[in-house]
């Protein structure tokens, strides 16, 4: 394989040059090719190579950056050396590239998201905003029914596990006061918490006020017991109120308070 020095690159423009390196012509950008410019103009000559690559010799389309963009891609096209202008992230490359695409650091299939952008808690909650709000399109009813761990995987936000070890948590931090644990079909809420005396009266409350709307004179009547597994509290009915209504009532309402139903 030839090498540069039997190339002459003089009136050579960057994209020429890249392109002989692409080819095998030659085997690494001439020297001083980065190091003798501004870090600036650097970064503009990478943006442009990249582009090239992505644009002119791939043909990639939004999807294919997704699924194939990573270090060692960077590295098998010969613009390792270039990412080091953008700290080493072929993630931050392709962003610095790309402004308009709006991709997401999450969305990379073969490239890690840096650790020290998810210990900031505005790029979680922007994260998750936008994959429940914008590309999921959910609704807090949404949220409710189907939001699971394996969901975060598909949309690469499994590692937020670290920062928040149940499902409720991530609903508590993303809308703090909208929900509570027990609405989430796909979230289990521990014995602990039920050992709360106000989180279990909190819980018998919302199912009688928010969700059935009885008065003090129809709740010793009209509340029954299907009414708690239909309203995920099968386990705080079973395993603290031994199925009992009455039980459920007595605690969350004592009969002196029910007038103020």
């Amino acid at each position: 394989m030839s090498n540069n020095l039997k190339v002459d690159l003089t009136n050579l423009d960057d994209i020429e040059i890249y392109e002989l390196l692409l080819q095998g012509t030659i085997l690494s950008f001439p020297s001083g090719f980065w190091v003798n410019r501004s870090e600036e103009e650097a970064k503009e000559v990478a943006i442009k190579l990249l582009k090239y690559l992505i644009d002119e010799k791939l043909k990639f389309n939004k999807e294919d950056v997704r699924l194939e963009l990573s270090k060692r891609f960077l590295t098998k096209y010969k613009l390792h050396t270039a990412s080091k202008l953008f700290g080493r992230s072929a993630i931050k490359y392709i962003i610095s590239t790309y402004p308009d695409e709006q991709y997401r650091p999450w969305q990379f299939k073969h490239d890690k998201v840096p650790e020290s952008y998810w210990t900031q808690e505005r790029n979680r909650i922007s994260a998750l905003k936008y994959v429940f709000e914008v590309e999921l399109q959910w609704s807090i009813d949404d949220i409710k029914e189907k939001l699971d761990w394996e969901i975060m995987k598909k949309q690469g936000l499994y590692t937020l596990h670290s920062y928040y070890p149940s499902i409720y948590h991530i609903c508590s931090a993303l809308y703090p006061g909208i929900l509570n644990p027990w609405e989430l079909r796909h979230a289990e809420v521990s014995d602990y918490f039920w050992q709360d005396i106000n989180n279990r009266k909190n819980a018998v409350k919302w199912l009688v006020q928010e969700k059935l709307k009885l008065n003090h004179t129809q709740i010793l009547s009209r509340l029954k017991k299907e009414h708690f597994s239909q309203h995920g509290l099968t386990d705080l009915f079973s395993n603290h109120y031994n199925r009992s209504v009455k039980k459920a009532i007595n605690e969350a309402f004592p009969e002196k308070d029910r007038m103020d139903l």
